[in-house]
């Protein structure tokens, strides 16, 4: 059985693995819970706006929608700590 291969353009595996790390650092971030909330939805934004661009990207309409919701949760989420 063969595996297939991925043949996605360089910038398309960049926005998916820092996307996939910083989605995990924001929420080790938050579930810490060492007072760096600021901090976490920061990188939860940022994993959120790199995954709305390759859900738009590889017509992922989904991904990308879910993504926009995220986007702006974060955004709820930095706000809310000032």
């Amino acid at each position: 059985m063969q595996v297939p291969s991925d043949n996605k353009p360089l910038w398309l595996k960049v926005l998916d693995y820092v996307g996939a790390v910083a989605g995990v650092l924001g929420a080790t971030i938050i579930a810490l819970n060492l007072g760096l909330n600021f901090w976490g939805y920061a990188v939860f934004l940022i994993s959120s706006t790199f995954y709305m661009v390759f859900g738009y990207a590889t017509r992922n309409w989904g991904l990308m929608t879910m993504n926009i919701i995220f986007c702006a949760v974060n955004v709820v989420g930095l706000f809310r700590y000032f």
